[in-house]
């Protein structure tokens, strides 16, 4: 699996967590360029939190475009707007939108 630390909750993960205290205090090291004895976490965030946001944000970002690509399909096999919307209990509007996107 490869993470990104560039990416905030990566960088967090990474270098946040008394499991990875070794990966900061050598990256610390490296940047100061002397030993660093030991490193003491204030733990003021949950990693937990911001891997279950990035998910279900990610779980969000999957459903719309899956949406967008049943609405693509249905108008491109002759659906109207309408029917389109009823079955997915959306307006015609949103239907349009989806197709416009």
């Amino acid at each position: 699996m490869y993470v990104n630390p560039m990416i905030d909750v990566a960088f967090k993960y990474l270098f946040g967590t008394e499991k990875h205290k070794n990966l900061l205090k050598g990256l610390l090291e490296h940047v100061f360029g002397r030993e660093i004895e030991d490193i003491n976490y204030d733990n003021t965030e949950q990693i937990s939190d911001f891997m279950a946001e990035g998910r279900e944000k990610g779980l969000a970002e999957g459903r719309a475009e899956e949406r967008q690509e049943i609405v693509r399909s249905l108008l491109a096999n002759g659906a109207s707007y309408e029917l389109i919307a009823r079955s997915l209990k959306i307006t015609v509007d949103e239907v349009k939108e989806l197709a416009a996107n």
